[in-house]
Order: C-alpha cells, then sequence, then structure tokens
C-alpha cells in the first residue's frame, strides 16, 4: 500500500510541476481565464502530492518495523487451564 501511495503521490506531484511550468509561459496560453489561480492550485496539488510520497513513505518505514521487531509488544496466546 506504501509503495502504491508513493508512486502516485511522484504521479500527481510531476504533473503538477508540468502545470506550473505550462502556466508559466508566456504568451498565457490559450483557455486559461487566471494564471495566477491556476497556478495556486497546481501548487496545492504540487504539495498534496508531496504529502502522499511522505505518507507512503511513513507506511513502509512502519511495515519494516513491525516485520524486523521481535517479542516486545506483539500478544500472546496462552493455553486454556479448563
Amino acid at each position: 500500500m506504501g509503495s502504491l501511495l508513493m508512486a502516485v503521490g511522484v504521479l500527481v506531484a510531476t504533473q503538477a510541476q508540468a502545470a506550473v511550468n505550462w502556466l508559466g509561459t508566456e504568451p498565457t496560453p490559450g483557455g486559461v481565464g487566471d494564471p495566477d489561480g491556476e497556478m495556486s492550485i497546481a501548487g496545492l496539488a504540487g504539495l498534496s502530492g508531496c504529502l502522499m510520497v511522505l505518507v507512503g513513505l511513513a507506511l513502509l518505514a512502519n511495515g519494516l518495523w513491525t516485520r524486523t521487531r521481535t517479542g516486545g509488544l506483539r500478544p500472546t496466546v496462552e493455553a486454556s487451564q479448563d
């Protein structure tokens, strides 16, 4: 799940960067009403992509940490005395 989230986050961030680069061209691309507003939305999309990458990394790190630890907080099942 973490690697999938990271892959989608990278895709979103790169596409947002491409949109910012496209909107930054002179003259303003046709069909864009407010380039500043569109750039801010593309910037927010880039930030959400970066956040997705960070959450994906956290999920992968958590999975690695829980897989490698021994003993500790894992519940144990005791045999019934009945």
